[in-house]
């Protein structure tokens, strides 16, 4: 594991602009592991960005500049039915941060705020073994397999569907 030092807090709507560069990256770089699209996004305005941070739990891995290196997104579901299931999406770390521990640091706090919860589901690239097993050393287990969930660049992609029981860990 590569040591460096990180500071993690929620994002708000005032930090549209990093967080907006960081999703772009992700979605450019990774387009198979979002089922957002890069063109559709590149053409949203601040804006956007600032109300999606407004509406969601927005986690970011700030490098000891400043600048955003890591994010997660964590949704509770409103309704009286599903009040109880919480979302993680759009996890992202920059490749140089990889093996940092931010996304598991980024992971783990997500949880930690879902706690309320019954259960966090997730969906992650079947491709993608890396955030698989961060995902399963959490203690989350697959309970589904979306095939065809994707379609980049001519290609299918499979999801793999997570979910981590909150009940079971206390």
């Amino acid at each position: 594991m590569i040591v460096r030092s990180f500071t993690l807090r929620r994002l708000t709507s005032s930090d549209s602009v990093g967080y907006r560069a960081i999703r772009l990256d992700g979605l450019q770089c990774h387009p198979e592991a979002f089922g957002a699209d890069y063109a559709r996004e590149r053409s949203e305005p601040d804006a956007f960005f600032a109300a999606l941070l407004q509406n969601n739990t927005v986690l970011a891995g700030f490098d000891p500049q400043g600048e955003i290196v890591g994010v997660t997104g964590l949704r509770f579901h409103p309704g009286q039915k599903q009040r109880h299931v919480a979302t993680i999406w759009g996890m992202y770390v920059l490749p140089e941060w990889r093996g940092s521990g931010l996304a598991k640091t980024l992971l783990m706090t997500a949880i930690a705020q879902a706690r309320e919860c019954i259960s966090i589901r997730l969906a992650v690239s079947a491709t993608n073994a890396a955030a698989t097993a961060l995902y399963r050393s959490a203690g989350f287990t697959t309970y589904g397999t979306d095939v065809a969930a994707l379609y980049v660049d001519g290609v299918f992609h499979d999801t793999v569907l997570m979910r981590l029981d909150l009940t079971a860990i206390g």
